[in-house]
């Protein structure tokens, strides 16, 4: 939130990382009122008071730390027994609550006040000041974190009219509280926490589980609240993001929508009361999904298609949208198309409107384009109203560090290749829920380790391709997105395998989510691979892959368990054989204990039967989410046929300068191809073409688009 506060020490309270500003939490507030739903803002404190001691490091809480736990809680606890701690907290609350328009309007106020690790008395005298603050002094409903079983004292604490929030029973018991007079919302962590990829609480709630087992008048500690007992205001759920800062790992907004979303419709039917005994899970769930979102919104950024095609820009040929939407280009800003070549963008303001907005996952992008150069930021694509705050996506063929790149939610990402000038590149960019992978010429390429993130989703921007600041320079020749699933072309698909393992569990649990081998094959994250609970046999395990034929072989990819470590695999051999008999090493390595996923190259080995060793695993087990085995990537060539566009294009991007020399080049490649069969004239003219290369490289030749030229030439011979 903005604020004015800024402490003697020049830190400001507003956060540096993105906030609202007055007038748009102002104006939230009154957009949420008229859809009949109330925001509820909250200051916590005294515990979760970073933000706070930020600003006033002398407030930070010096005593005994209680419960168990580590004295780092005090960083970000108030010390209650100092005299300014309550009136610099109050005038916080001023700064939103007071004036004729207050920032925060007629709506409850939320005090906080959970998982404070000082002393009981001292912290119930300053909950039951602050309560009293808000209530009376204030005249607005209040609302705070249950914790007054666990903070139990001789130290009273009002409860008339306030509204308290039952998220742990151990912290808030919630019979004694309704008995001392709280009214009491059922958020019990227990049941309805979601914590997203965390590896605690629970990732999403299971809607159908919600639908068929959760009561709101339910604790978890037994503990049942008549439903007509008007201190019970009902239930909520709660999704929060521990995954910050140091732990950060890559969740966005989208992410935590499709969890809330998801868990919507079973937690409000079950709270207004209704009946479900009479109707199934399934038929429910289908008539929500026909209820869908509200009028006049696209959370989920999809665009409407004829077919699984969005977009299909042959740029060669012209402006037209091939697909059978007819998103055809609209308007043009410093950008011009090439017949034959493609659409030419020059840097800084140079772009091409497609009249889109942006497209939620699953999707698939491929972008074939030549860059004039790799100097600088350079934006594939963006939204109109991107910017410097990274708020919204951009896609850049170059970003500040040279790389392939995006930002999206606030993060920017990095995937380890930089484009090079004059050559022919094809970027595949796959959009999949938490996952956003890069395709080079059909070879994937991982995130650099500086930006690598567990979780990375990314909604494709279509708006605009190039950009109103920073464009690429060069040429793209296609553009074309395409709905649904990837399948990469070079994954050996697992039915066409015999697939084994030394160990797994298949008696014990959910087996249809965890456990059997084939978990670790049917292109699920969210079901894996287990060893056997017993570990017998121990360690080492094996898993075996029988292919139909012989096959070169391009990778290995293991993506271990995204939630919990057991089992997660860190130290492997993986051997490879012809014959099923002799088998020899291909790989080894250690790897460390997180969700990243894996690679091995194999290097195009030969192989018909492949095994996967694992040596070590956490606690001694093995498990993984998947594994996938991958046949070697065949680049892409330039053949004879295709050189004379080749240089055409450099001569539209500056890389051959000289009109006349262009010509001549083309020539030699006319003769070249007209020679065809006849060896002997082959050979003199692709001399004579390296010749003129060499000859003009450094002068009407860019020096590495010429060394590039060579290159291609000598894989002709």
């Amino acid at each position: 939130m903005e604020s004015n506060i800024v402490g003697q020490n020049g830190v400001p309270l507003t956060s540096q990382d993105g906030y609202y500003t007055k007038q748009e939490f102002n104006q939230f507030i009154s957009d949420a009122e008229n859809y009949g739903v109330d925001i509820v803002p909250e200051f916590d404190t005294p515990g979760h008071a970073l933000s706070m001691v930020k600003v006033r490091p002398d407030l930070y809480y010096k005593g005994q730390i209680l419960n168990g736990k580590p004295p780092e809680e005090a960083a970000a606890m108030l010390d209650l027994s100092h005299p300014d701690t309550l009136p610099f907290i109050k005038s916080i609350y001023n700064e939103y609550l007071d004036g004729e328009n207050p920032v925060f309007k007629n709506v409850p106020i939320h005090i906080g006040s959970d998982e404070y690790y000082g002393g009981a008395e001292a912290y119930r005298a300053y909950v039951d000041n602050m309560l009293k603050f808000v209530r009376d002094d204030k005249q607005r409903t209040v609302r705070l974190w249950g914790s007054l079983s666990n903070k139990s004292g001789a130290t009273p604490v009002t409860s008339k009219d306030v509204q308290l929030q039952v998220w742990n029973t151990g912290w808030a018991n919630p019979g004694q509280m309704l008995n001392q007079g709280y009214d009491i919302i059922n958020i019990d962590d227990g049941q309805v926490y979601m914590v997203p990829r965390a590896g605690y609480y629970r990732d999403r709630l299971n809607p159908q589980t919600i639908y068929n087992s959760y009561q709101p008048n339910r604790f978890s500690n037994g503990t049942v609240v008549n439903e007509s007992n008007p201190q019970f205001l009902g239930g909520m759920f709660a999704l929060w993001n521990d995954k910050v800062g140091k732990l950060e790992n890559g969740i966005t907004p989208y992410d935590m929508f499709d969890r809330v979303f998801e868990a919507i419709p079973a937690i409000a039917q079950k709270n207004w009361g209704s009946d479900t005994t009479n109707v199934t899970y399934a038929n429910f769930n289908e008539a929500a999904k026909k209820a869908g979102y509200a009028p006049n919104t696209n959370p989920k950024f999809d665009i409407k298609t004829v077919d699984s095609t969005v977009i299909d820009y042959d740029f060669t040929k012209g402006n037209k949208d091939n697909s059978k939407n007819g998103y055809d280009i609209g308007e043009k800003d410093n950008a011009s198309l090439i017949d034959g070549l493609g659409l030419q963008l020059h840097g800084g303001k140079s772009y091409a409107q497609t009249g889109l907005s942006n497209l939620g996952p699953n999707a698939v992008m491929n972008v074939t384009l030549t860059l004039k150069d790799n100097n600088g930021t350079q934006i594939l694509a963006e939204e109109s109203h991107a910017g410097p705050n990274k708020t919204h996506a951009t896609i850049y063929a170059v970003n500040k560090d040279g790389y392939v790149g995006y930002d999206y939610a606030n993060r920017s990402y990095s995937f380890d290749y930089k484009l090079v000038s004059g050559k022919r590149t094809t970027l595949t960019f796959v959009t999949e829920l938490e996952k956003t992978r890069l395709f080079v010429n059909g070879e994937e390429i991982p995130l650099t380790t500086e930006t690598s993130m567990p979780f990375n989703t990314l909604v494709l921007p279509l708006e605009r391709i190039g950009s109103a600041t920073d464009s690429v320079r060069g040429i793209i020749s296609s553009i074309h997105v395409e709905k649904g699933k990837f399948v990469d072309p070079t994954r050996i698909d697992p039915k066409t395998m015999k697939i084994t393992a030394t160990s797994e569990e298949t008696a014990q649990g959910d087996t249809t989510a965890e456990g059997p081998i084939k978990l670790a094959f049917d292109g699920n994250v969210n079901t894996f691979w287990h060893s056997k609970w017993s570990k017998n046999p121990p360690l080492p395990y094996e898993v075996n892959m029988e292919l139909a034929e012989e096959t070169e072989l391009g990778k290995f990819v293991y993506t271990p368990r995204q939630s919990g470590d057991n089992g997660r695999i860190v130290k492997y051999r993986l051997q490879v054989s012809t014959d099923g008999e002799s088998y020899e090493d291909a790989a080894s390595g250690t790897w460390s204990n997180t969700p990243a996923v894996r690679t091995i190259d194999l290097n195009g080995v030969k192989a018909k039967f492949v095994r996967f060793i694992i040596e070590d695993g956490v606690n001694g087990f093995a498990s993984a989410a998947e594994f996938s085995l991958h046949s070697k990537i065949q680049a892409p060539r330039v053949t004879i046929d295709g050189l004379d566009e080749e240089l055409k294009m450099a001569f539209y991007l500056g890389l051959i300068t000289n009109k006349g020399i262009l010509n001549s080049l083309l020539a030699k490649v006319d003769q070249i191809q007209k020679a065809s069969g006849d060896e002997k004239q082959i050979q003199n003219g692709v001399k004579a073409l390296v010749n003129e290369i060499q000859a003009q490289s450094g002068k009407h030749l860019d020096k590495n688009y010429a060394a590039q030229l060579l290159e291609i030439i000598a894989e002709l011979k």
